[in-house]
């Protein structure tokens, strides 16, 4: 964790031992609105953040809150988590052309944020609790759609060079250093791949049937 903080976020983090650790003050919990820890979906089921299940995780779900959320809290032109993600597997397949299984794991490294929203690494930070749901989720998609866990490291670097190459297109005035992007490889995003003309939930399914074929074909052929 320290790695991403600077020494006056860690300072002020050590003065908010409520915020460190979770631990809330007297006020009330308001529950208003809430149906137990479940949230509805878009098919019409629920999702409960406490005992996440496969069988209420659905491809068309994950891809419609994807296709509406929106990178960067929303302070950009809208730009989604589904074309991002799709972005991450063509970076993948650019970059292992032969691995398909890395490609598909890129595709889905941010299905999670389905369910869990996509925060800003800065606030994720800053929740804990947060942290131990998001990889619960995590691991029951992956089991669900046999996501290979086994490209962690490859994945992390596809996910570092696009947000650099998001950071240099959403934000050409932003000179500020972001953490860990330095020493991250460039690429043109512009340039490297034109989003066919569909809309982005159309275009996630579609680029995970795509890769469900072809991974469920090579599975045959061996």
């Amino acid at each position: 964790m320290d790695a991403y903080l600077s020494e006056k976020f860690m300072k002020m983090l050590k003065e908010c031992p409520d915020i460190m650790h979770g631990e809330n003050c007297n006020d009330p919990v308001d529950t208003a609105g809430c149906v137990g820890n479940k949230i509805i979906t878009a098919s019409g089921g629920y999702f409960d953040y406490t005992d996440p299940k496969p069988e209420d995780i659905h491809i068309r779900d994950i891809a419609k809150a994807l296709a509406n959320s929106c990178r960067f809290s929303g302070h950009c032109e809208f730009y989604s988590v589904a074309e991002h993600s799709v972005r991450c597997m063509s970076l993948a397949r650019s970059l292992y052309p032969d691995n398909n299984e890395l490609a598909f794991a890129a595709l889905m490294h941010d299905a999670a944020e389905a369910y869990l929203t996509d925060l800003p690494k800065p606030l994720k930070l800053l929740c804990p609790g947060y942290q131990k749901v998001e990889r619960r989720v995590e691991k029951v998609i992956q089991e669900k759609y046999g996501i290979s866990t086994e490209y962690h490291d490859e994945v992390k670097r596809i996910d570092l060079m696009m947000l650099k190459a998001e950071k240099a297109f959403l934000f050409p005035d932003c000179k500020d250093k972001w953490e860990g992007l330095d020493e991250v490889e460039d690429f043109d995003f512009h340039g490297f791949y034109v989003i066919p003309s569909m809309s982005n939930f159309d275009l996630f399914l579609h680029f995970f049937s795509v890769m469900q074929q072809i991974l469920e074909k090579e599975d045959y052929e061996v």
